[in-house]
């Protein structure tokens, strides 16, 4: 955690607050009213308290390269939308409880309607930046910016729901009596609403920081990849994943009716939960395959003629002793290995990424292939993907969709 990042995070805090305090500030009502007095006094103060750093960290964001680095607008957009749906809810933890009036009611009322607002602003610009993130799905998964997307975007969709409530129970606040009991929201849902907006605030910092000077290096986490297009041509994986469609429907059903039905409730949404847990478990293993932490790697050479010519000498020099001169597995050493060398002119080549592939290559695959990570340089073990991938014939879509160009 740089001190960058940790000045960033306190200054985006230090903004939230003070723009929260001016518009609360506005809103509070006359001066005359000794609540509404009591309660800009409080700003001033905490507004006072956060100048400073909001100060140092201006230039601490001005010196690491400001706000358009990558995401331009939209991130912008998100960055301010966060700071002032936060900024508006945390001056209401200052709102004193000895006295209310209507004024105070309706002040309260307009902020948690203007924090749903910008609460909603903030989602729709996250998700326009999960859209537009360069690499699609991989790179949500595989970079450390998509991640902090997929959690931003996690976090507003968990605020959206308390701060929704608070905006209901204000509104209500004109059914009855004012009083300080409810016209300051509850901490018990504006608790939760401050704690994920504060981490929304350190995820917004963080995001702000990245450089736009190139693509991140796409590391796959999991050891599968989804494929239904592959896996559903296949009766025996099929068959499971349509099992595991059957366990997971009457979960969702089971949770829906634990809406309804508040004495068996928590029983309903254990049961719902285990099958629903497990039917999209079995879905998606069945519909499935393996992957590597190489599978959406952006190649370091281009996939062109010279390549794959250089990919051919490397493979024959190499590769050839066991796959054979064509690559049909039948190689002068394939009779004398435990595992039968793959046929990489047959079509399950083409259904593998390029990554696959140069995992394969790099780390040695099964009882008989071994590793050439350490023999081969990465540009001449991506020249040998560029020949293997030509094996098969031409590539189906399938087999290609998602692939960047290499990184220049």
């Amino acid at each position: 955690m740089s001190a960058v990042f940790i000045a960033r995070a306190v200054g985006l805090l230090s903004a939230s607050f003070i723009l929260g305090a001016l518009i609360v500030g506005r809103l509070a009502g006359p001066p005359e009213e000794t609540v509404a007095r009591d309660w800009r006094r409080r700003l001033k103060w905490a507004g006072a308290l956060l100048a400073v750093p909001l100060g140092i960290t201006a230039l601490a964001v001005l010196v690491s390269g400001g706000l358009l680095h990558r995401g331009g607008l939209a991130l912008v957009a998100h960055v301010v939308a966060t700071a002032l749906w936060v900024g508006l809810l945390l001056p209401l933890f200052l709102l004193p409880r000895s006295e209310a009036s209507g004024q105070t009611a309706r002040s309260v009322r307009s902020a948690t309607a203007l924090a749903l607002t910008f609460a909603a602003v903030g989602g729709a610009s996250v998700a326009l930046l999960v859209w537009t993130v360069p690499g699609g799905l991989p790179a949500l998964a595989g970079t450390r910016y998509g991640r902090l997307l997929l959690a931003q975007a996690t976090l507003i969709v968990f605020a959206l729901v308390p701060v929704a409530r608070m905006t209901v129970s204000q509104y209500r606040v004109r059914q009855g009596p004012v009083s300080p009991a409810n016209v300051k929201p509850r901490l018990a849902v504006l608790g939760p609403a401050i704690v994920v907006g504060l981490a929304s605030v350190a995820v917004a910092a963080a995001l702000v920081g990245f450089s736009a000077s190139g693509p991140e290096p796409i590391v796959w986490p999991l050891p599968f990849r989804f494929a239904p297009a592959l896996m559903w041509s296949s009766p025996t994986e099929r068959a499971r994943a349509i099992v595991g469609f059957g366990i997971l429907v009457p979960g969702l059903l089971t949770l829906i009716a634990a809406v309804r039905l508040r004495s068996v409730r928590p029983l309903l949404i254990a049961a719902g939960i285990l099958f629903v847990t497990a039917g999209a478990y079995q879905a998606l293993i069945s519909l499935s395959i393996d992957a590597y932490p190489t599978t959406y790697a952006r190649p370091s050479v281009s996939d062109t003629p010279a390549s794959v010519r250089r990919g051919r000498g490397l493979f024959l020099a190499n590769c050839a002793v066991c796959h054979g001169d064509d690559g049909r597995g039948d190689g002068p050493a394939a009779a004398r290995l435990l595992q039968r060398p793959a046929d990489l002119t047959s079509p399950h080549t083409a259904d593998h990424m390029p990554g696959d592939i140069f995992w394969w290559v790099t780390h040695g695959l099964g009882l008989a292939m071994p590793p050439f990570g350490d023999r081969l340089s990465v540009d001449e073990r991506w020249d040998i993907v560029n020949f293997v991938r030509t094996l098969p014939g031409p590539l189906p879509p399938r087999a290609s969709r998602r692939i960047l160009e290499p990184v220049s």
